[in-house]
């Protein structure tokens, strides 16, 4: 019996002994410590998707990608152009924080007419 009770022991004590190296969930899930720039590109990937599969234009490529306005910590307007199956369009999105502190951005964008 001695021998279970110092078996718990042993596992208790090796259990309170790592835990400071076990990393908290918040740190180990964040994906950005600053938003995406506009010119990245996951975020071209991300606004030619959700054009894509948005509207009745197919959105093959965004190219010349600048920000519009003032870098900022919780949002980035960005300009660019569109091509599709027809015809280069203009496009406007942003960058903004979905989640902050898991680090999880969200992607918004409008194709001009």
């Amino acid at each position: 019996m001695q021998f279970f009770k110092d078996a718990k022991i042993l596992i208790a004590a090796t259990i309170i002994m790592s835990a400071p190296f076990i990393p908290s969930t918040a740190y180990a899930g964040a994906l950005f410590d600053e938003l995406p720039r506009c010119d990245a590109p996951m975020t071209v990937y991300h606004v030619r998707d959700g054009l894509h599969a948005a509207g009745p234009v197919p959105v093959i490529d965004i190219v010349d990608v600048t920000e519009v306005a003032g870098r900022s910590d919780a949002q980035r307007k960005c300009r660019g152009t569109a091509i599709t199956g027809s015809d280069p369009r203009a496009v406007t999105f942003d960058i903004g924080w979905h989640d902050p502190v898991n680090g999880i951005p969200y992607f918004r964008g409008l194709l001009e007419e």
